[in-house]
């Protein structure tokens, strides 16, 4: 049975030991110069995250099946999950423990589209700046929204956070209610084409594979 897309965070990224990552908020403004000075900054469309990864060894046959993913996820449609493999969980739960037993979910989004609240955590449950939270949105296509937190949050007694800030913005089909992942929160990417560098052999192990990858909203 062929794998579906997205691939999951297990079958391809989880599954190939990076060794080195960047993973970034990209802009995406132009920026035009006045007669008197001053700069205007135009939004050219959504903000995407971006980033690369490196798998710096391999035994061949780690080398082999990462290569025949990365072949597949060139395709036309081909997508997986992405995440900062630096921000699994939050920093005040490294490991995510505190978490068991909890399903947080959105509990308000704000009109600016940069706050929101999550109800379902536990008591007193601590949000710090750089944390990262996923969600789904919408349907045909199903959308993965990735956000960064910008201003901190801790739950009160029942569980609901005071509202907080998130970058980027909240996209159009975010909904109340939706399931929020704290633990590896990810986004839907694809590579970037022309970005694979394949592996070099080198007695029984390979080296050097690298990639990048964009976010995709479709």
């Amino acid at each position: 049975m062929p794998l579906s897309f997205p691939l999951d965070r297990d079958t391809f990224l989880g599954a190939a030991r990076i060794t080195e990552q960047t993973f970034y908020l990209s802009e995406n403004v132009e920026i035009s110069g006045l007669g008197d000075g001053s700069i205007i900054r135009d939004d050219l469309g959504p903000r995407l995250w971006r980033g690369s990864c490196m798998v710096e060894h391999a035994s061949l046959a780690e080398g082999r099946r990462l290569s025949s993913q990365i072949a597949l996820l060139q395709a036309t449609g081909a997508s997986f999950l992405a995440w900062d493999i630096s921000c699994t969980a939050p920093a005040a739960d490294p490991d995510g423990s505190n978490l068991s037993g909890s399903s947080p979910v959105i509990y308000q989004l704000e009109s600016n589209n940069r706050e929101m609240r999550i109800s379902g955590l536990p008591v007193g449950y601590e949000l710090t700046p750089g944390d990262m939270l996923s969600f789904t949105y919408g349907s045909s296509p199903i959308r993965y929204a990735l956000h960064s937190v910008v201003t901190g949050a801790v739950a009160s007694g029942d569980g609901i956070t005071p509202l907080f800030e998130v970058v980027p913005p909240l996209r159009p089909g975010a909904a109340v209610s939706a399931p929020v992942e704290l633990l590896r929160p990810f986004c839907k990417a694809v590579i970037v084409p022309s970005s694979a560098q394949p592996f070099t052999a080198r007695n029984v192990k390979k080296r050097g594979l690298s990639f990048e990858f964009v976010q995709t909203l479709r």
